[in-house]
């Protein structure tokens, strides 16, 4: 069914970086981790500037507790062709608010590739 939707469409990111740029909420993905995958008790939005190269996952949990157990996802993006991107998550961990004027920074090195596809909505 993918391959089929994707035969379909036509999309270029390579001429619309600019529209991908920005934050999506993730609906549906193929992976197999939990963390990287839709669940209806999580905020799952991602960050992206493929002009950079660079991508962010951040995850909380839905309602009061999601400000204070929150984790991040570092991703390197790199354009494969005009239809696909790949992602290499580096590093994950927790990007927490500031104390004495610096963010709270523990961040840890992610040992294996994980790739996948995923659709996004948009949030304006």
């Amino acid at each position: 069914m993918i391959k089929l939707s994707e035969q379909d469409s036509s999309p270029d990111i390579i001429k619309q970086l600019g529209h991908l740029r920005g934050v999506w909420e993730l609906r549906w993905s193929n992976s197999k981790s939990p963390v990287l995958n839709y669940s209806p008790f999580l905020h799952n939005l991602q960050i992206l500037d493929l002009e950079k190269g660079r991508g962010l996952n951040f995850l909380s949990l839905k309602g009061f507790l999601g400000k204070a157990l929150s984790t991040n996802i570092l991703a390197k993006l790199d354009i494969i062709d005009q239809k696909r991107i790949n992602v290499t998550f580096e590093k994950a961990g927790i990007i927490g608010p500031q104390l004495f004027g610096k963010n709270i920074v523990f961040l840890s090195e992610i040992k294996n590739d994980s790739n996948g596809l995923a659709r996004y909505n948009r949030i304006d």
